[in-house]
């Protein structure tokens, strides 16, 4: 843990994302890709990626779940842990190119270049660390391919006992970084392999519709924004895809009931007034679900 000033969020390395299975395996990037697969299997609620982009890898830590409580300290856990594995791997000296924070800048950000010695981006979208991407084809000196198989059947024998809904299937879907554009409920049939129809059915006897899913994963990514960092309307506008911010503010008001500027006035006051939590606005929509699906 590193110590931090009160009021300012605490970054923790002791979050269970990882594993022993990423230590046995071949290579840095084969580890990374198994933390994201084990992540994604047993952690519902988040998933890791490790895309690149020319000759850097980015790695990020992306919550799909429509209402998380802590989502900044969330991102801040991950993104540690996934510095001291890769510290682990690679060296106690190793460090990432950049840091990207969604979070607002605190009054003392010492802490954050300490522990990551590296420059930290906040007001940021996303939640990444990015480095060389050659690092991906590092060996690792202890590597165990026969654990490593061994920790890969165990975990698919967990999977299989523990299936994900199709909900959180498609709220994977829909916030990973693949997904440039709002995905179609017939585009996720066809990622799932199902019909459409076969989708809408499966989405109903869970209590819900891919519309309301859609509605309420794109609304958690707006609060999580508003509430957590600086970021413009129009930013956050353009991260959701909406046309213009006009129409990201009419889509706002129609699922909660109040504007985007409003819903974050009320939801960063307390912070400035150093209460630890904020209740409900009055008049304010539960931010559970949506008002209604658009």
């Amino acid at each position: 843990m590193i110590p931090a000033p009160r009021h300012q969020t605490v970054i923790l390395i002791d979050a269970p994302l990882s594993s022993r299975s990423p230590r046995y395996t071949e290579t840095v990037g084969d580890a990374l890709q198994a933390l994201a697969d084990h992540h994604g299997r047993l952690g519902r609620g988040a998933l890791i990626e490790v895309p690149t982009n020319g000759s850097l890898a980015i790695a990020s830590y992306t919550p799909y779940r429509p209402e998380t409580e802590g989502v900044a300290l969330q991102c801040e856990r991950a993104l540690a842990t996934m510095t001291a594995l890769l510290r682990a791997l690679c060296g106690r000296d190793w460090a990432p190119d950049e840091v990207l924070m969604p979070r607002r800048e605190p009054p003392d950000a010492a802490p954050y270049a300490a522990f990551f010695r590296a420059p930290v981006r906040f007001d940021h979208e996303s939640a990444a660390l990015v480095f060389p991407a050659r690092l991906l084809r590092r060996a690792i000196e202890d590597a165990n391919p026969l654990a490593h198989r061994i920790a890969e059947r165990r975990i698919r024998q967990i999977e299989a006992a523990c299936p994900a809904g199709v909900t959180d299937e498609i709220r994977r879907r829909l916030r990973t970084t693949t997904a440039q554009k709002p995905l179609s409920g017939l585009q996720v049939a066809h990622m799932l392999a199902m019909h459409r129809r076969t989708l809408s059915r499966r989405l109903k006897a869970e209590g819900t519709s891919y519309r309301l899913v859609a509605n309420e994963t794109r609304l958690g990514l707006a609060k999580h924004l508003l509430a957590d960092t600086d970021m413009s309307l129009a930013q956050i506008s353009a991260t959701l895809d909406f046309s213009e911010p006009a129409a990201f503010t009419h889509a706002f008001r129609r699922w909660t009931g109040t504007t985007p500027s409003a819903w974050r006035r009320d939801a960063v006051a307390p912070e400035e007034t150093g209460d630890q939590a904020a209740p409900t606005p009055p008049g304010r929509v539960s931010p559970s679900r949506p008002r209604s699906p658009a």
